[in-house]
């Protein structure tokens, strides 16, 4: 497979995507045969609605990660990102703007991540406990699946920066892998009876996977960030 995909003059980075596609839609295929054979029809109700509660994260973050990219990839334009010093070099002006920039989306990324555990939380809370009467036990998979989805959010702030920085490689090479941690908890789980902790298995391999990612790339510079107390103005 992977002689072919170079045959065909894909690189590396769209390589890393196509993997991780594939890795993802064989899971896919496999849990659904798995969720039918170990979990009862009430069960099964309640891991497809976990997903689309948790899916309301999408309104908090609104494509914030598209416009932090953009503003990231524009300050780039002087900047370079240094494997060797796992640092930034460059223009100091751009610098500077970069790292304002990078505080900003932390702090958004810090909101959106309590506001899922303070509304998004509790909405399903309430929701979960009008159909009690199933006899499924939901409260401790749905209290993991809303902390570990707000690890998850605030951790996309510093990819959002990563792929700004042009780090595109070891981002798709990064989700590819979460992909594959991500299917293997989630039919781990679901194969020892822990059916509904199976709906936290890609908030738990993002949280995982994006911890060490943001350690080993960005944590210079996330410590730089945090001392840097300027505002963030395009071009200024």
């Amino acid at each position: 497979m992977n002689r072919i995909i170079r045959m065909l003059g894909v690189d590396k980075a769209i390589r890393y995507v196509i993997f991780g596609k594939i890795i993802s839609v064989l899971t896919g295929l496999l849990l659904i045969m798995l969720i039918s054979h170990h979990l009862s029809k009430d069960a099964q109700g309640y891991y497809y609605t976990f997903n689309s509660v948790v899916a309301l994260q999408i309104i908090f973050e609104l494509g914030l990660s598209t416009v932090i990219i953009q503003f990231a990839s524009h300050e780039m334009s002087a900047l370079k990102y240094d494997y060797s010093e796992r640092d930034i070099i460059g223009e100091s002006k751009n610098k500077q703007r970069y790292l304002s920039l990078f505080r900003l989306a932390i702090k958004w990324y810090a909101v959106i991540a309590l506001l899922i555990i303070l509304i998004v939380g509790p909405i399903g809370y309430v929701f979960f406990t009008q159909k009690e009467g199933l006899g499924v036990p939901w409260q401790g998979a749905w209290l993991l699946l809303t902390i570990v989805t707000a690890f998850n959010i605030f951790l996309v702030s510093v990819l959002s920066v990563a792929e700004g920085s042009g780090l595109i490689t070891d981002v798709n090479k990064m989700r590819m892998y979460q992909s594959l941690l991500a299917g293997i908890l989630a039919v781990s789980l679901l194969i020892s009876g822990f059916g509904l902790y199976a709906t936290s298995a890609i908030a738990i391999s993002g949280t995982i996977i994006f911890s060490i990612f943001s350690y080993k790339y960005f944590k210079k510079i996330f410590l730089q960030s945090l001392k840097h107390k300027n505002k963030y103005t395009e071009g200024g």
